[in-house]
């Protein structure tokens, strides 16, 4: 059983909580979740021309953000449009550059 630590968080809810941040301190990843908070739903191309990245690499960064829930798509045909997963995701990044703002 897990030790439960202060607020009743246990160890694995903490180490999920650090993976999410290490996920999103990746600057390609943060580019591309900042690019879809900025413009809603982009597909691959969008993204690419956007942050300026390979294909491939975005390709690659996207992966890693959908198997962490951080956004999500929906196909039309054969295309994949990406969006930030839910309203979470777009409060931790706007409290992240609220926090960021202060001095």
């Amino acid at each position: 059983m897990d030790k439960v630590l202060k607020n009743d968080h246990t160890e694995e809810t903490l180490f999920e909580v650090a993976e999410f941040f290490k996920v999103l301190g990746d600057p390609t990843r943060i580019k591309i979740v900042s690019a879809l908070f900025e413009n809603g739903e982009l597909c691959v191309n969008d993204i690419v021309s956007l942050v300026d990245v390979s294909r491939t690499a975005v390709s690659h960064q996207l992966r890693i953000l959908k198997d962490k829930r951080i956004i999500s798509y929906r196909k039309d045909g054969q295309m994949k449009f990406y969006h930030l997963d839910d309203a979470h995701v777009e409060v931790i990044v706007l409290l992240t550059i609220t926090h960021l703002s202060h001095h």
